[in-house]
Parts: C-alpha cells; sequence; structure tokens
C-alpha cells in the first residue's frame, strides 16, 4: 500500500507531500532559483529538505545536456541535492554520484520513470532514504542512504552500456568485420558519444551533435560513407571543401584514434538503427574507469582465460593505489594545508609523478589514479586560491583565476603496456575522456578549464608483450616514480608455449622457473627497473599463489637481493570484477619498494570478503603474514629429520585398475581366489567421506594366475590399450601395475590429505593398518607414530600450512616439499612424547565415538564440542613445546617457524635427529579398515 502512494505521489508530481509528509524530509528553506542554459532561463522550486540536502523540482523534461547545465547551476547553490525533471508522461531524477569518483570528478547518476509504471527500483529507493518519526539521523547518515540507494543506479546503466556496445559488435561481427577494424570503429563512436552528453563539442546549437548528424544526416545506404568523411574531418584541421559542411562544423580532434589505419565495412540497415538508440543512452554517467569491463562483453570467459585477463573494479583499484600513493599525498595536503610554500612544494613534487601500468588492458588502473591525482590537485589549487584571498583582500578576490596553465598532473605522465590492440585502444580513449571530466569539475570551480581539443596531450600506450618489452623504452627508469596493475593469472600449467618462453626469459637463471606463475615475471622485471631507480615503489594485484608454495621463496629472495621490501598488502579475497561471467579467483595485492618504512600495513578479510580490517606491523612475510623476511622452498628431506613423506601410489589407469565396492562383491562371489588382490583403495575424497574403493594390486601375483580370471584379465587388457596411446606409452608393459608405486601395503602408514576444504580448522588425518592402498589423491608417512600424528594435527602444523602451502582454489593443497619437508618440528624428551601420545590418542578415540564422517566431524559449522576440546588440548600442548607461554596468533606461530628454520638453515640448530632420547617408539593407534 505504501509503495502504491509512494508511487501515485510521483505520478501526479506531488513531490513536497511525498517527502515531507511520507519519507519524513524537512519543509523548504530556499526560494525558487532561476538557472541559465543554452536553451534559455528555467525555473527550479525547492520541495523538501534535510540540513544541506536539498530536493529541487523542474517542470519539464529537457535535453539531457539542459539538464546536466541546470544540475550544475544548482550544483553552486546547493552542493548536495536531488534534482528531479518531470513532465506528464516522463520523469528523470538526477543526483551527483561522489562515492567512488573523487572530489574532481563528482557525476550525474540518472533514474528515468514513466508515468503510470510500476517502477520497483525507484520504490526501493524512497523507502531506502525514508526517515522516521523518531529516527535521530545525521546529514552523514542520510546521504550514506542516498548513495546507496542511488549510486546502485550507475551499476545498472554501465550494465546497459555494455549490452549496448555488444549489439553494436554483434552486427559488426556478423558483417564480417575484423577485431581490429571493429574495435576502432567502437572505440571512435564511445568517444563521441561522450562528447555529445559531456559538452566536449562547446557549441552553440543542438549538444548531442554527432547523435544529430546520425538521425538527420545519414542514411542506411550512405552510413559507411558518412562516418567515414566525419572520421576524416575529426582527423584533419584543414578539412577538404567536398566534405558536407555539416561534418566540417565538427571541432577538431587530432589524435590516433581518428586517424590511425583504418578500413570502414559493410554497415547494415540494422547496426545504423542499434547506433542511434545507442545514441538516446546518457554515456555521460558511465565513468571511463568501468570501459574495461563494458568492451570485455565483446570477449568470451575462453578468450579471457587465454590471455589471463581479469578485469579489475575500481574498489581493487584503489585497494592498490590508495596505500601505494595516494595516502601519503592526501597527508601531505592535511599537512600542508595552512603552509603556502608546503602547498606549492607538494604541486611541484605533483609534477614528477610518472606512473607504469605494464599489463593495462583497458587502461583502468592508469585511468583511476589519474582522476586520483587530478582531484587531489584542483583540492591543492582550491586551497591555494583560498590562501590567496586570506592574504590579499577583497580586491583580489575581484580577479578572474585562470590556473588552466597550473596544471601539473597531465595525461602524457601515465604510460601503459597492452598486448592487445583493442584494449590499448580503449584505454587511451578512456583516458581522453577521465581528463574532460577533470577539466569540467574544474570548470565549475574556477570557471576556467584546459581546452584538449584538437587532443594534443594523451597517455602513451605501447602495444606489445610486456614480459618481452624493454620497459624503459616505455618510460625511462629515472623518470619513473610507480608501478600498478593487475598482469594475467595464468599458472604455470595454464600458460601457452609463447608465454612460458616469456617467463624463462625474464626468469633467466632461475632454477625453479617451471615452477612460477606468468605473473611472477611481472614482479622480476619490475624489481630489476627498480634496482636502477631506488625510488620507484611498485604493488601489483596478482592471483594468492604468489603468497603461497613453492613460488614466494623463488620471486622473493630475487627481490631481497636486489634490496626490496613489502611495505603494504592484502591478503586473500575473492576477486570481484564487473563483467558478467566474473572469473573465479582468489588475490592478493603485494606493495614493495627499497624503502623499509618502520611501519608497514597489512590488510586482512573475513573468508576472503567484505571490507578488509587494517593492521600496522613492523614487518610482512612473503607469505603476506606479520613476520620476517623469510620463505622456504622446496626440500628433498625432513628438516628436523623426521620419517619422508611421499605421495600416495598413481595408477593412470582411466580406472582398469579401480573397482566399486559392488564391483568388489560381484568379482569376488564368481572368483574367490582373487580376494588376496583386490584391497582397498584410500585417497582424500575417501578417506574423508568414508566411501572406500577398492583396487587391483597385482605385485607380485603371477600372470597365469590372473590371467585364470577373465574380469581381471580383461581389465588389464584394457588398461594395456589405454596406455599404449598414451603420453607414456612405455607404461603399457607394466598394464597390470599402478604407474607409479610409492607405497606398498605390507606397512602401516599415517595419511595426510592433499587437499581439503578451507572451511576446515584442521585437516583430518589417519592411520591406516597393511593391507591398504593410498592413492596418489594422497600424502602418506610409512610407520608413524602417534606423537607424530599429535604434531602433525596441531594448530601450530595447521597454521603452518596454511601461510606456506599452496591452495586450489581457496582450499587447503598439502605439499611434502614446501610444508612437510620446511616443518621444523619440536625438540622433544620421552616425557613430551607420552603426553603427545596420550593427546593424540585422546583426538583418535573422539573421533571414534561419533559415528559420523571425517567430513562432518572437521566442518567448522558441525565439529562436535569435545573433539574441538580434545584439539585445543593437544593445541596448546604443541604451542608450549615450541615456546614457553605458547603463541598468540597465527602471525606467532608461523614467524616462529621461519625463525626456526632460518636458524637451522644458517646451521645454528643441531639437528633434532641427532639428539640422544629425543624419539620413542610408541604403539600405533590405527583406524580401522573394516
Amino acid at each position: 500500500m505504501q509503495s502504491a502512494a509512494h508511487l501515485g505521489l510521483v505520478d501526479r508530481r506531488e513531490f513536497r507531500d511525498l517527502f515531507v509528509d511520507h519519507l519524513g524530509w524537512s519543509n523548504p528553506d530556499q526560494a525558487e532559483l532561476g538557472v541559465e542554459a543554452d536553451d534559455g532561463v528555467h525555473t527550479l522550486t525547492q520541495v523538501a529538505g534535510f540540513k544541506g540536502l536539498r530536493v529541487w523540482f523542474h517542470d519539464g523534461v529537457p535535453t539531457r545536456s539542459v539538464q546536466r547545465q541546470i544540475d550544475q547551476a544548482v550544483g553552486a547553490k546547493s552542493l548536495e541535492r536531488l534534482v528531479i525533471f518531470a513532465d506528464e508522461h516522463n520523469q528523470a531524477w538526477r543526483w551527483p554520484r561522489r562515492a567512488q569518483m573523487g572530489g574532481a570528478n563528482a557525476k550525474l547518476v540518472l533514474h528515468e520513470h514513466r508515468v503510470g509504471d510500476s517502477d520497483a527500483r525507484l520504490v526501493r529507493q524512497l523507502e531506502a532514504i525514508s526517515i522516521g518519526f523518531d529516527e535521530e539521523i545525521t546529514l552523514v547518515d542520510l546521504l550514506a542512504r542516498m548513495r546507496g540507494a542511488f549510486d546502485r543506479e550507475a551499476e545498472t546503466t554501465a550494465a546497459q552500456a555494455a549490452r549496448l556496445m555488444s549489439t553494436l559488435y554483434a552486427e559488426l561481427e556478423s558483417a564480417g568485420w575484423d577485431q581490429h577494424n571493429a574495435t576502432l570503429l567502437l572505440a571512435r563512436l564511445l568517444f563521441l558519444y561522450f562528447a555529445d552528453d559531456s559538452g566536449m563539442w562547446k557549441q552553440t546549437g543542438s549538444p548531442d551533435k554527432f547523435q544529430a548528424f546520425l538521425v538527420d544526416y545519414t542514411t542506411p545506404e550512405t552510413l559507411a560513407g558518412d562516418l567515414s568523411g566525419l572520421f576524416e574531418a575529426l582527423s584533419h584541421q584543414h578539412r577538404r571543401p567536398e566534405l558536407p559542411e555539416v561534418v566540417r562544423e565538427f571541432r577538431y580532434v587530432n589524435g590516433g584514434l581518428f586517424a590511425d589505419n583504418f578500413v570502414m565495412g559493410v554497415l547494415t540497415p540494422a547496426f545504423r538503427d542499434e547506433l542511434i538508440e545507442a545514441g538516446k543512452f546518457d554515456w555521460s554517467v558511465i565513468s571511463p574507469a568501468v570501459f574495461g569491463s563494458m568492451f570485455q562483453t565483446v570477449k568470451t570467459r575462453s578468450d579471457r582465460r587465454g590471455g589471463g585477463e581479469h578485469y579489475t573494479t575500481e574498489t581493487n583499484i584503489l585497494r592498490t593505489i590508495n596505500p601505494l600513493f595516494m595516502d601519503s599525498l592526501r597527508d601531505r595536503l592535511e599537512r600542508s594545508w595552512n603552509d603556502h610554500g608546503q602547498l606549492t612544494r607538494l604541486h611541484n613534487d605533483l609534477a614528477k609523478i610518472r606512473v607504469l601500468d605494464p599489463a593495462c588492458g583497458c587502461g583502468n588502473f592508469l585511468i583511476v589514479a589519474y582522476r586520483e591525482l587530478r582531484a587531489l590537485e584542483l583540492e591543492l589549487l582550491l586551497r591555494q586560491r583560498e590562501l590567496n584571498l586570506q592574504a590579499k583582500g577583497r580586491d583580489y578576490a575581484q580577479l578572474s583565476f585562470d590556473v588552466t596553465g597550473d596544471l601539473k598532473v597531465t595525461l602524457d605522465h601515465f604510460y601503459g603496456i597492452e598486448i592487445e590492440e583493442w584494449p590499448a585502444r580503449i584505454a587511451e580513449t578512456a583516458m581522453l575522456l577521465v581528463d574532460h571530466l577533470a577539466n569540467q569539475r574544474m570548470a565549475e570551480d574556477f570557471g576556467l578549464a584546459p581546452d584538449r581539443l584538437p587532443i594534443q596531450i594523451a597517455p602513451k600506450i605501447h602495444l606489445g608483450s610486456a614480459l618481452s618489452t624493454d620497459w624503459n623504452v616505455v618510460v625511462p627508469a629515472a623518470d619513473l616514480a610507480y608501478i600498478v596493475g593487475n598482469p594475467p593469472f595464468n599458472g604455470s600449467r595454464t600458460m601457452s608455449a609463447a608465454q612460458k618462453a616469456e617467463l624463462r626469459a625474464v626468469a633467466h637463471g632461475i632454477r625453479e622457473a617451471g615452477f612460477l606463475d606468468y605473473v611472477a615475471g611481472w614482479y622480476l622485471k619490475a624489481g630489476r627497473i627498480m634496482s636502477q631507480n631506488p625510488t620507484i615503489k611498485c604493488a601489483l594485484v596478482s592471483t594468492n599463489s604468489v603468497a603461497q608454495g613453492e613460488q614466494p621463496a623463488i620471486i622473493w629472495r630475487r627481490l631481497y637481493d636486489g634490496g626490496m621490501h613489502i611495505n603494504f598488502a592484502h591478503q586473500t579475497f575473492e576477486w570481484d570484477n564487473e563483467s558478467p561471467d566474473a572469473a573465479a579467483v582468489h588475490c592478493v595485492i603485494i606493495g614493495f619498494s627499497s624503502e623499509d618504512s618502520a611501519i608497514k600495513r597489512l590488510f586482512s578479510y573475513t573468508r576472503g570478503r567484505g571490507e578488509p580490517a587494517e593492521s600496522k606491523v613492523g614487518s610482512i612475510s612473503p607469505y603476506l603474514l606479520e613476520g620476517i623476511e623469510y620463505a622456504v622452498g622446496n626440500r628433498q628431506s625432513q628438516i628436523s629429520g623426521r620419517a619422508e613423506m611421499a605421495f600416495g601410489n598413481m595408477p593412470a589407469d582411466e580406472g582398469s585398475l579401480i573397482l566399486s565396492p559392488e564391483e568388489r562383491v560381484r568379482l569376488l562371489a564368481d572368483y574367490p581366489q582373487a580376494t588376496s588382490w583386490v584391497l582397498p583403495l584410500y585417497g582424500s575424497r575417501e578417506f574423508i567421506r568414508d566411501r572406500p574403493r577398492f583396487c587391483l594390486w597385482l605385485d607380485g601375483v603371477p600372470e597365469e594366475e590372473w590371467r585364470a580370471v577373465p574380469p581381471v584379465a580383461a581389465r588389464v587388457d584394457a588398461n594395456e590399450r589405454i596406455r599404449a596411446t598414451s603420453s607414456r606409452p612405455k607404461l603399457a608393459l607394466i598394464p597390470h601395475l599402478f604407474a607409479q608405486i610409492t607405497q606398498r601395503p605390507d606397512r602401516t602408514f599415517l595419511l595426510i590429505p592433499s587437499t581439503s576444504s578451507e572451511r576446515r580448522d584442521y585437516i583430518p588425518m589417519g592411520f591406516f593398518g597393511a593391507g591398504v592402498v593410498a592413492s596418489n589423491s594422497c600424502l602418506v608417512i610409512e610407520d608413524a607414530d602417534i606423537a607424530d600424528f599429535a604434531v602433525l594435527t596441531s594448530r601450530m602444523h595447521m597454521d603452518w600450512v596454511r601461510a606456506v602451502g599452496g591452495r586450489l582454489k581457496s582450499d587447503y593443497r598439502y605439499s611434502k616439499d614446501v610444508i612437510y619437508n620446511n616443518f621444523v618440528f619440536p625438540t622433544t624428551d620421552s616425557a613430551a612424547l607420552d603426553t603427545l601420545d596420550k593427546l593424540g590418542r585422546a583426538v583418535l578415540e573422539t573421533r571414534d565415538n561419533h559415528e559420523q564422517t571425517l567430513e562432518w566431524l572437521y566442518a567448522s559449522s558441525t565439529m562436535p564440542g569435545d573433539l574441538r576440546l580434545a584439539h585445543a588440548e593437544l593445541d596448546a600442548f604443541v604451542d608450549e613445546l615450541y615456546r614457553t607461554g605458547g603463541f598468540s596468533s597465527v602471525s606467532e606461530r608461523v614467524d616462529h617457524l621461519l625463525e626456526l628454520h632460518r636458524s637451522h638453515e644458517a646451521g645454528l640448530l643441531r639437528s633434532i635427529s641427532a639428539q640422544p632420547g629425543t624419539r620413542s617408539a610408541l604403539p600405533r593407534r590405527r583406524r580401522s579398515t573394516g
């Protein structure tokens, strides 16, 4: 009922009743306002307000460009406002979106409402900004509600713009256009749409000059020629007289966008229709920072995967550039606020900033960095004007302030490297457009702003592979200040042959280069150019694999040798971008330089989601925890001299040697002589879910015996055929055996799953007796004792796993060479071993008291209290073995273990295995295998 009442008031244009009587806002406090636009004088009436936030009504719906002019004039009187343009049939609600745009680039968000429509979105927006009768609310609170209600409109319009671009591309593709020419055409059209809707033409008459040209001066038959003539005019200051007058009236644009080689293909009547339809959209409400996500709808997910591309949201860009340089610059501005000399020095320093994104894609990082720096510069110039007014008095205030020549943050200070042409084109175009937006805001505050047409200053986007390009050719290291970006995410197993070759070339001399992800090449190249200029700072968005497993040691040993330190880091968070099929990855952000700052910033997330919590720390380890600058690499033996860990057996049989429980029953019913050959087979899944399978274990069984069992012989023969056509055909010589035998079923063993869910506090582990086969989806320690189990299942070891181990997506991935072999066991005497045995048994017995799978027992949401208590008692004891008083955090445990490891590697820690009386043989508690 209330929703219907609200919409009724909206449709009847009874806005004062709506806001004051129904939404709880205050009565208006301003008189009617007359403002001048290109088409004459317009009158607005304030209908409601709240502590400086005012709602204005305009009778009638003028063109979009006039709406923007009116709103700009209203903004001079009322900074925070909602302007409603309405006639009998249509309405346009406009709100200046500031939350993500920075001071220089607040822009209008548009919600269009048709009278009589059931507008659920508008209803939700009105409900969000309703103020209760007894509700105490501040202006800041209400502004936050307004942003929450209306800023979502910008997200909706971005998706709409993406669909429009995708539709245009589809028409070109169906007409046979290649990607180069289609991309260049769309980039040109995007520039022209934006120029129409953002007042770039600066000419009297129709502000939507390009749209008017399409509607009035083109036909379906002549569109291709008409656009070719327009593009020629835009790229030449002196136009051929043969060109139509309407084309020659367009302003000279210059720049490669309209001058580069371009072949005009066939343009269908349907394309012209879609082109005109797209022109009805208000392109000025789209942030240039999301142009990349708009154009990625043109490419399929598989295309992006092939290049390793993942487009970056403004949120993640700000998480990168704010701690890298924006926060410190804002802090300097605040400290210089009342000191003209300090402001001048800061301004001069802004002029020295050069930013490189060596994997720039559609330019998102460069766009947002430029936008934020221009916003800061504008704030600085405004403060300098205020100080001048205070110092020089009223006469000085009457003077015009032309600061267009004072701008020091310019497009040609921003550099990119991009391997594909189409995103490079979008990056160049978007940078020009964000510059125009910044200039518009400057004109609001100073009355004057640079006129960028014809284009003479532009960003420098180098087309080529970043790993094959000498970055000094793009921007000399001596000039460079910051390196930022989101390099491709391809892992070591998903890289193309060309990418692997590039990475090997960058990582020359690094023996373990085969373990590196593609993104590691950017860290290594950044480190080298930073060694040429120690003042350069770098921050990269990467998959979290660079902070896990083998890679931290490989990457950071080289960077530490070059004097680098991690100054800030975002721990693992779930990737979010503006694509409709956003890639599923988990990311980190690492900021590093040769500056070893005393206070470093570490950002952490709750299960990788939401807003991060910031901690100030003294040092950040390569695992992105508070701790020492040290990483462990692959190790071939256990550092404390403990028993060897091995992978389980690899069948490589496509199931030929594997039997389900039902298949086992049928086989043994007919051929009981095969009982000793059909053994339980456990891997991670079978163990955790308690769903055993079985296998044919024919090692040592004479061929004539298993050949006498036809179903077994048939399985072996099938396996021979499979292996004969595999990548390892020699395995066909032993079709009756597992391809790799690393554990034999004649000894007891401790099973450790190779993967385990991140939702578990502990990785389930368990014992098996002889007669059981372990598969290669798990790891085993033969003849392990309960003391080994107790230490490995402890929180101390789990924190080590989480810190140094790799991940499969977000799940734990256990590794013998990185995790187990580098784990320093505590020094123990016989009494400690007895206690470990007792506490380890308590865990095992508590588990056996529950008739549930390990999957259920160890899920955080279902783990029984008695099992959690048994683990907690074990955890506390193991902590005490390492340090009296234990530890208070994950970082403390991992840091302690890394220190022990470093001491051992330096030869300062005696080998635990050589100490007499530190180990004892203990009875083993087996897990029943049934």
